[in-house]
Parts: C-alpha cells; sequence; structure tokens
C-alpha cells in the first residue's frame, strides 16, 4: 500500500497489506494536509478518496528566559517554520502571579520571541503550545509543554570603582533594592538603587590594592542577588617637590604611600636609582652632579603590594650656587686714587664679574670674566672725586649672584709716588727725581728740614710719570711729596729717606785697553775736596784727594798674582761713598833683564845690547816711548837675548827698555828698562 499526498506524486509512504487491515507510517510536515492511498497489485488499484488531517507541530523546547531588566522578562527559543502556514507560540501562565506574554511568531530563521510585564519575585508555572494555522481559519495545536519559571533578583551588572584610595563603587540594580558590599565585614553604606543606578563609598581608605574580592549583595523583598567582584587600585604618581635650584647635588623630595618603593630616574642618565622612604616622604640625592643650567626631567615612581604606579615627572634646573662675591680691597672708607683695582674673593670660574655704583644703580667699569675660582680683580678708571658705594655681583649661565656686601671708599688726589729715589737709596748730587701720580697733576717736591720746596709744580705727563732735576749736598736727606689736581691737594707722601753721595767717578788714564806692570798710576777727574780709593778686589791699592782742578792721580804697584786683574775706584766724601766703578785690566810683572851695556858704560851707536828672558820674541823700545821701537822681532832663547839699533843712537846719555810678547803677539812681561849708558863714536865698541 502506498500514500500520496493528494494532487502530487510526492509519496509519504508505504508498506505491504497483511490481511484486509493496512497500516503505513508516513512522513507529512506539520499542517493541514490531504492524503490518497492506492494499492499496488495485479493490476494495480486506482487512487482512493483524499482523505484530510491535521498534523500538529512538536511540542515546543525549553525557551530562553532572560531577566536582566527587572520590569520585563523575556522568552525566546526554536520553532517550526513553513512557509505556507503561519506558526506561533503561545505562553500561558498556569499558577503564580504575572501576565502572560504576548503570542510569538516563529520568524523564517526558526527563532521565535516574546516578551511579559508585571512579574513580581516568585516562582510559576507556564505552559507553552506551538500552534500552526490549519488554512480554515483555526489552529493545530501541539502538545503542551510545561516548565517552571522562578523570578529571582539578579546580581548587581556593570560593577565599577574608582581608582581613589577611599574608592567608590557602582552599577546597575532593581529598584528599590539594596546594595550592600561586604568583605568579610561591611566595607561600605548600603544604599537603594534609584532610576536602576547605585553608588556608594568605602567606609575608610584602602590604600593601594591588589586584587581584594568583595561582595556585592543586592536585596529585595527578602530575596537576594550575590555577585563577586575583584578591585585592584594602582599607587598614585608618587609627588615631587620641585628642588632647590642652588646647588648641582640638591635633594629632591615628594609625597608617596608608607612603605612604598620609589625608583627616580633622570632624563641625564640611564641609570635608575631607589629613594628613602620615611613615612609619607621620599627624599633622594643623586651622587653625581647635574650639570649647570641644563634642563633635565625626573620621573618617580612608587611599588606598593606589587603593583606600580604610573610614572610622576618634573622637569628642573639646578644650577652652581652662585657665591656671594666679596670685595677685599680698597679697604673699607679707604683714600684711593681715581684708578684702581677693584679686588674681592669668591669668583667662580667662568663668571662675569661686574662691579655696581650703589648711589646710581649703574655698572661701573667693564665686566671681567673669571678664569678661575676664588680671587678676581676688576680695574676701574676715572672715577670722579667724591665718595663711593660700590658692590659686585658675578653671573653664570645668565643666573647671577647675590650682591656683596657695599663697600665705601674715597676717591681722593693721592699723594704721589717716588721711582728714585726709593726709600734707603742713593742719589749723586746732581740726580734726576721721578715718580708716578694722577695725569696732568703738579707734583711738588720738599725735603725735609726747609720751609721751601725742593721741587715745584713738575708736570705729570699722560702717562703718570714725572720727573725733574736737582742738585743736593752729600749727607743723610728725607724728601716728600704732594700733587695738585684741579685745586685739590694731597696729603703729603710717605717720607723718603736717602743719601746723597758723590757720583761715581771713571778713570782717564789706564784705558781698559792698556797692559799693566808692575807699577802703574791711575787718573782722573772727580769732584774737588772728594777722596778717591783705589782698589784691587777688596785691597786698597791707594788713595787721593781730588785737587782744585777737578783731577786726580794715584800710583800703585802691582803684585803677583798677575793676568786679568780687576781694578775699582771709588768717591768718597766723609762716610757717604759713590758706587764703585770697576774695570778689568790685565797685569805683565815678569821683567826681562839687561846684561850690556851695564851702568855707565860707553858704548857705540850700534851697541849689541844682551840680556835674559824667558823663550820667545822681545822688542827693545826708546827709553822716552814704547812707540819708537829701536829694534825687533828680537828672538829670545834660554841663553837670551841679543839686539842691535837698526838706526845709530845719538850721542850721550841713553837707557832703552825691552818688552817681550807671546808667539801670538801679546805682551807676556812688563817692560824692563836698562841702567844709563853713554854712546860716543869713540867708545870702546869701535874700537
Amino acid at each position: 500500500m502506498q500514500v500520496f499526498l493528494d494532487l502530487s506524486e510526492s509519496k509519504v509512504g508505504e508498506a505491504f497489506v497483511t490481511g484486509d487491515a493496512w497500516t503505513v507510517p508516513v512522513s507529512v510536515r506539520p499542517g493541514p494536509v490531504s492524503l490518497v492511498a492506492i494499492q499496488i497489485s495485479d493490476p494495480p488499484s486506482g487512487r482512493g478518496h483524499p482523505r484530510a488531517f491535521k498534523i500538529r507541530p512538536a511540542k515546543p523546547e525549553q525557551p530562553v528566559i532572560d531577566f536582566s531588566d527587572d520590569a520585563i522578562v523575556r522568552f525566546s527559543g526554536k520553532g517550526h517554520y513553513d512557509p505556507h502556514f503561519h506558526t506561533r507560540i503561545q505562553l500561558t501562565v498556569k499558577t503564580g502571579q504575572g501576565n502572560a506574554p504576548a503570542i510569538a511568531t516563529v520568524q523564517n530563521d526558526g527563532t521565535w520571541a516574546t516578551s511579559a510585564t508585571g512579574w513580581e519575585l516568585g516562582s510559576r508555572t507556564l505552559e507553552a503550545i506551538q500552534q500552526i494555522a490549519d488554512n480554515a481559519g483555526g489552529w493545530i495545536d501541539s502538545l503542551p509543554f510545561e516548565f517552571e519559571v522562578e523570578k529571582k533578583l539578579p546580581p548587581v551588572s556593570n560593577v565599577r570603582h574608582t581608582d581613589d584610595y577611599q574608592p567608590t563603587f557602582s552599577g546597575e540594580g532593581v529598584d528599590r533594592a539594596t546594595v550592600s558590599l561586604f568583605a568579610g565585614a561591611e566595607i561600605a553604606t548600603p544604599v537603594v538603587v534609584r532610576n536602576r543606578q547605585w553608588s556608594t563609598q568605602a567606609l575608610e581608605s584602602w590604600g593601594p590594592t591588589s586584587k581584594r574580592k568583595i561582595s556585592i549583595r543586592q536585596e529585595l523583598d527578602g530575596s537576594e542577588g550575590w555577585l563577586e567582584y575583584e578591585i585592584s587600585i594602582l599607587p598614585r604618581e608618587p609627588g615631587i617637590d620641585v628642588p632647590p635650584k642652588d646647588g648641582l647635588n640638591p635633594v629632591f623630595s615628594g609625597t608617596c604611600w608608607p612603605g612604598s618603593v620609589v625608583d627616580i630616574s633622570f632624563s641625564d642618565s640611564n641609570h635608575s636609582f631607589t629613594a628613602t622612604v620615611v613615612g609619607e616622604t621620599w627624599t633622594f640625592c643623586r651622587p653625581t652632579p647635574f650639570t649647570d643650567g641644563l634642563p633635565c626631567t625626573i620621573e618617580a615612581t612608587q611599588t606598593v603590594v606589587g603593583l606600580t604606579s604610573e610614572p610622576g615627572s618634573l622637569t628642573f634646573k639646578v644650577y652652581r650656587e652662585r657665591l656671594k662675591p666679596a670685595i677685599r680691597t680698597p679697604l673699607p672708607e679707604q683714600e684711593t686714587d681715581s684708578d684702581l683695582t677693584v679686588t674681592g674673593d669668591f669668583g667662580m670660574a667662568g663668571a662675569s664679574m661686574r662691579l655696581w655704583d650703589l648711589q646710581d644703580g649703574k655698572p661701573l667699569g667693564d665686566p671681567v670674566v673669571l678664569g678661575q675660582d676664588g680671587p678676581w680683580s676688576v680695574r676701574l678708571t676715572g672715577l670722579a672725586i667724591k665718595t663711593w658705594f660700590i658692590t659686585a655681583q658675578q653671573t653664570l649661565n645668565d643666573r647671577a649672584s647675590p650682591d656683596s656686601e657695599v663697600r665705601q671708599f674715597d676717591v681722593v688726589v693721592m699723594p704721589p709716588e717716588f721711582v728714585r729715589p726709593l726709600p734707603g737709596g742713593d742719589l749723586t748730587r746732581t740726580a734726576v727725581l721721578s715718580g708716578t701720580g694722577r695725569r696732568d697733576g703738579l707734583v711738588t717736591v720738599w725735603r725735609r728740614g726747609l720751609d721751601e720746596p725742593l721741587l715745584r709744580d713738575v708736570q705729570i705727563g699722560v702717562d703718570g710719570t714725572w720727573e725733574a732735576s736737582v742738585v743736593l749736598e752729600v749727607g743723610d736727606e728725607i724728601l716728600w711729596a704732594t700733587q695738585t689736581f684741579e685745586g685739590r691737594t694731597s696729603k703729603p707722601s710717605l717720607d723718603v729717606p736717602c743719601r746723597v753721595v758723590p757720583v761715581a767717578v771713571t778713570p782717564e788714564s789706564p784705558t781698559p785697553e792698556e797692559f799693566l806692570g808692575a807699577t802703574v798710576t791711575v787718573s782722573g777727574f772727580g769732584v774737588p775736596g772728594d777722596l778717591i780709593t783705589l782698589k784691587r778686589g777688596e785691597c786698597v791699592l791707594g788713595t787721593a784727594p781730588v785737587l782744585d782742578d777737578a783731577s786726580w792721580s794715584i800710583p800703585a804697584t802691582l803684585e803677583l798674582p798677575d793676568g786679568a786683574v780687576t781694578l775699582s775706584v771709588m768717591a768718597s766724601k766723609g762716610e757717604y761713598h759713590s758706587v764703585p766703578s770697576e774695570w778689568e785690566c790685565q797685569v805683565r810683572l815678569f821683567l826681562p833683564q839687561f846684561i850690556y851695556p851695564g851702568p855707565g858704560l860707553w858704548v857705540s851707536p850700534l851697541v849689541a845690547v844682551t840680556g835674559s828672558g824667558k823663550p820667545g820674541i822681545g822688542t827693545l823700545l826708546s827709553w822716552y816711548s814704547a812707540d819708537v821701537v829701536l829694534a825687533g822681532p828680537v828672538t829670545v832663547t834660554d841663553a837670551g837675548w841679543t839686539a842691535s839699533p837698526t838706526e845709530p843712537l845719538h850721542s850721550g846719555a841713553q837707557w832703552c827698555r825691552f818688552r817681550q810678547i807671546s808667539d801670538t803677539g801679546a805682551p807676556m812681561s812688563d817692560d824692563a828698562e836698562s841702567g844709563r849708558f853713554d854712546v860716543r863714536v869713540e867708545s870702546p865698541d869701535n874700537a
């Protein structure tokens, strides 16, 4: 037996016939359907009369129930969909309180959804029926599906908290419900939900917190909903105080959580450091100094309960402490010239030192860049004659130091100073006095014991120097001076004690080029009445007064050793002595000997003169002039020497001299003088 959809070739089932009865299981879609049967035999039967059936849809499945909105309960699920027959789900509240949900239509994707309102908390029984249209204005119902629905109070949702150390909790809940927070004990004030929102603050400060678990209860009409919630609160950025600007190793400080670990880093370094924490304060001083005036950024984080804060930062500049300069000179209320050098201490290398006029508030002079720490000086010129009040200030990298203490001093016409003579120095009878003073000033020089000045109104040059000639008597003198400028006269200078001594004398004869023998006469010119002393080293060779004609002469005998000898002459008047005049000369004390002719002998004009000496060369000279050579050069040997005049000697009494020289021509002896002899034509030499 075969079963077909009416008016269709679609077979929906078949089975063998047993006896007079048959049963055929068929598979058809829910809804109205018309079926016909055909018995397959030999021959087959025709189609039987159609028979109409109403096929129930499947019983609904357990729907999904949503209480997320406390005012609405939502149902959803899967159902049968047929494009030809409308299908719907009908929910009915069998027991308990609550409105029935609206009938839901099954959509073309096989889903359905509906909702109900006005449900109170509690349990109820619902029945679900799936219905399909019967194409005759009615519905074909599925078998009913009953299920229990309990509306419980849900836990709060969308919970959040602030990052404050005393956090505030908030979220969404059921209106009129009371929300309470617990961590063992109650940790916040219970709060009633209004407009689905609630918010409450912790009863006390928690500080940094890591994964603390709390329980949140929502309670309404005896029903409760619980939520476990985990909270972490990061430490706040540590506070960073602005460091002091003075000093390259400042102490940094700030606020932090007690017991935290504060880590410090700087933008000019790759190193990190750990600060010292005491209570709610951290401090740190970096051992490496910062660069003067260069911006740098400090970053600080704090770590508590394993949590590290966001970094706090601060950009800062520090500077070497600008030392307060100290003015050393001029001394307080000191009198000084218009040109002076201000000196002081506590300068800083590289700083610009500047002086200020406190009365006018203007700078004085040019600034000076210091090359080293410590002492400093600034030159001032042309200051007005008045009382001055000045300060010093130094600037390094556009950052100024405190002003120095005020220094008061007086610019006055200062006494001139002596360059010649210096205290205790010597002057000659005719001398040039000189010194320094204010440009264009006039110097007056005084001599102690006289009412009238020694010099009056000596002009000081543009270079600040003065000089003038004076004539003085030998003896002790005390000089002092004043200077006058623009009608103002200075105080007297310091006394300059000095001595007036004879001027140094220079011998006229012998000259330094002459060679000296055993006897010498030193002569020259000087001041009549002075005493001239001749010395060889410290040995006095003789003295002589200067005669009225200004001449003087001292005979002296020279002794061994000979060679280079230093002689000196000095002029004296009483206990006052001139500067010695020294010269070096050559002394030759060796004397050759004459053998023939002896004293009183008669000799011919071309007499052969003999004698002894040192081996070398000699010259026979006239007795009256060393420039008149009688014979030479004469060879001198160990056996002696012999020399005859190249020209006949004049008749009469004669003398001659013999001088020896070395192979190089340098004198090596004094002049030896023969005895007196007579030259006669009829002398025995001619016999």
